[in-house]
C-alpha cells in the first residue's frame, strides 16, 4: 500500500506465493495484515476515513488468501491498538517502521 502497488496486483502475488508454499512445502505459513496505518506518522497528510477503508480493503484481501492456502494470519491490525499511545517511542523517524521498541 505505501509503496503504491494496486491491491490487485498484489492479491494475485500473494496467491501465487501461498499457493507454491502449500502445494510446494511442508511450511507453515504466517501472513501479518496491516496495522491502522491511520496512526503512523507517515499518513497523516491522508483523510483518515479513507485511508481506514483502504486498509480493511487489504487486510480483507490479505484474511482471504491467507484462508484460501491454510495460512495463519498475524492480525497487526488488533495487536497494534496500543500504537495510539506509544506512537512517539514505537515509530521510526521515516514515520513508518517501527523502533527497536516497537
Amino acid at each position: 500500500l505505501a509503496a503504491g502497488v494496486p491491491l490487485e496486483s498484489y492479491q494475485v502475488d500473494l496467491n501465487t506465493m501461498l499457493g507454491t508454499l502449500q502445494r510446494d512445502t511442508p511450511a507453515r505459513v504466517y501472513v501479518a495484515n496491516l496495522p491502522d496505518l491511520t496512526f503512523l506518522p507517515a499518513f497523516d497528510n491522508r483523510d483518515r476515513a479513507e485511508l481506514s477503508a483502504e486498509v480493511q480493503r487489504w487486510n480483507d484481501v490479505i484474511a482471504a488468501s491467507v484462508t484460501a492456502h491454510d495460512a495463519v494470519l498475524v492480525d497487526l491490525f488488533v495487536g497494534w491498538t496500543e500504537l495510539r499511545d506509544q506512537r512517539q517511542s514505537y515509530v521510526s523517524r521515516d514515520g513508518l517502521h517501527p523502533t527497536s521498541r516497537g
